[in-house]
């Protein structure tokens, strides 16, 4: 389930913009973290603490979609939120390997 209202000023020039532009990431971040550990990575945990970040907010559970001459805003009630964990700092150069990675995205 869903609940669906018009765009914001804000969203509405979002959209636009992806709209003249399909498929450039002005609007997306990746976020990478260098995490330096005294033990192991509980990564389950890892996973469910995100998950309910993304389950209490809105804002990253916001989609637009489209309809006729332009777009709403759905907030969905079935987005999970997801971690993509990369473990580089096997690789000669992890720096490196880092930016080859995001760049990819």
């Amino acid at each position: 389930m869903s609940r669906v209202s018009n765009l914001t000023d804000r969203q509405a020039l979002t959209w636009l913009e992806h709209q003249l532009a399909p498929g450039v990431p002005t609007n997306n971040m990746i976020a990478t973290f260098r995490i330096r550990l005294a033990t192991e990575l509980d990564v389950p945990r890892l996973q469910r603490a995100f998950a309910s970040v993304v389950r209490r907010s809105d804002a990253l559970r916001t989609v637009f979609e489209p309809v006729r001459g332009g777009a709403r805003q759905s907030v969905r009630d079935d987005i999970e939120g997801q971690l993509e964990l990369v473990d580089l700092s096997r690789g000669r150069d992890p720096e490196a390997d880092l930016r080859a990675w995001v760049d990819e995205r």
